[in-house]
């Protein structure tokens, strides 16, 4: 039996990807070809790793309730990533 506690690091998890992922976004529109493929490789491996999870621990219903945690993250991170400013060395990262 899956308890709260891993539907919500599913959430956050998917709260991260979106946000790593937006940065990847924004990485390849200012030709940053480092970051965008370090920040494709993190979205890649933490959303195959949540699913991977997902598909192997949970059955059934609790599956299910995993990919829409999962997929609420990444709607909240979506928003969260709008919000936000991420900046190093003086540039915008995210922002």
């Amino acid at each position: 039996m899956a308890g709260i506690d891993l539907y919500l690091i599913y959430f956050f998890a998917g709260v991260l990807h979106h946000i790593l992922f937006t940065l990847q976004i924004r990485s390849v529109d200012h030709d940053r070809k480092v970051a965008a493929s370090i920040s494709a490789f993190l979205v890649a491996v933490l959303s195959l790793a949540v699913l991977y999870n997902i598909f192997t621990h949970l059955q059934g219903t609790q599956g299910m309730i995993g990919i829409v945690s999962y997929a609420a993250g990444i709607g909240m991170g979506s928003f969260v990533a709008m919000k936000i400013r991420i900046r190093y060395k003086g540039k915008d990262l995210i922002g």
